[in-house]
């Protein structure tokens, strides 16, 4: 499992069950101080499954997979002052993806994308960062979403005064969405992405040529995704002439049923939208504990801002805010609250 590739995401976009799924940079974020566990298998793979609108993915038996499964841990933190930090200045989440692991990796997550920024041994020292910031997904994501990224790595081992430079070619697609079965329940409104990755490593006296299928099942409010493949056929090419076949298969899904971020924090504050569905007017009610700004936008199911941001100044308790929704075409919307700095989506219906 290319654990450069793994990734905590958090969304907090809540959609209704025939939408279109969304999800949105501004919620990537995950909470330092959280873990998360997977359960993983190696050596396995996985029928994924149709692509397309309206997917259904029966994935329920996966607690009975023959063979060893392991279930891993991961845990996040601030990387501030913690060793290999300086050599990222620009992370600010640190991943140890099991508890044993003396490497640590870093990202940055801002609200156009997240970023891996490289990753450190405590152990021995050796580092690698990418010369330019690997988008591990760009936001917002929906179905038939498509972006192609740049490899660019250095690693570098002080104890063995061995340097390695990789460069590739990353191909993400959004191919369907739908609701996806796993051993701890249904999740409706997931999206399915495919990742294929191509990179060519220059070692000290092997060339290392790999090409890497991944697809990832992202599902509103959870921080990891729901379900991972991976495939991986990799050539070693020595100087003598003879090539070394690597490569293998592996999968992992989240274990339990976390409640959804959005979820939470629409109780919190009581958001309320009203009437659903609507015709001319739409209502957000919301209650502040203290004044504060509120900026309200809506958006179509497909991500695209329709309706321009309105500012508004609070008061502590209960407010509503009339939203005029005339003009727009029938269908499936999203209004965004962004309450002090914090995002709130609630779905309506305009008639």
């Amino acid at each position: 499992m290319k654990k450069t590739l793994l990734f905590l995401l958090s969304v907090a976009s809540f959609i209704g069950v025939y939408a279109q799924p969304v999800i949105h940079g501004y919620d990537v974020n995950p909470v330092p101080g959280e873990t998360i566990e997977i359960k993983s298998k190696n050596n396995q793979s996985l029928n994924l499954g149709a692509n397309g609108a309206n997917q259904a993915w029966d994935f329920s038996n996966l607690s009975q997979t023959q063979g060893y499964i392991n279930t891993i841990t991961s845990a996040y933190s601030s990387p501030v002052g913690t060793p290999g930090a300086f050599s990222f200045p620009d992370a600010n989440l640190r991943i140890q993806y099991n508890p044993s692991d003396t490497i640590y990796y870093y990202y940055n997550a801002d609200s156009s994308s997240y970023k891996y920024l490289g990753y450190g041994d405590t152990s021995g020292g050796a580092i690698g960062w990418v010369t330019n910031p690997r988008s591990v997904f760009r936001y917002p994501l929906t179905y038939n979403t498509h972006y192609i990224d740049t490899i660019n790595e250095i690693f570098t081992a002080p104890s063995s005064n061995d340097t390695e430079t990789t460069h590739g070619i990353i191909d993400r697609n959004v191919v369907a969405y739908g609701s996806l079965t796993l051993p701890s329940g249904t999740f409706n409104n997931v999206l399915k992405i495919t990742s294929t990755t191509t990179d060519t490593t220059y070692m000290q006296q092997d060339i290392y040529i790999d090409l890497t299928i991944e697809t990832y099942w992202l599902y509103p409010g959870i921080h990891t995704p729901l379900l991972y493949s991976e495939s991986d056929f990799g050539q070693i090419f020595h100087p003598n002439g003879s090539i070394t076949n690597t490569g293998g298969t592996s999968f992992f899904y989240a274990t339990g049923t976390p409640t959804a971020v959005n979820e939470i924090v629409a109780k919190k504050y009581k958001v309320t939208c009203f009437p659903n569905p609507a015709q001319n007017t739409v209502n957000l009610g919301f209650e502040l504990k203290q004044p504060g700004d509120v900026v309200v936008k809506v958006m179509a199911a497909n991500g695209t801002v329709v309706l321009k941001q309105e500012n508004h100044y609070g008061q502590s308790g209960a407010t509503t805010l009339p939203l005029n929704i005339n003009q727009l075409a029938a269908g499936i919307y999203f209004a965004d609250l962004n309450i002090s700095g914090v995002h709130i989506n609630q779905q309506f219906i305009k008639n």
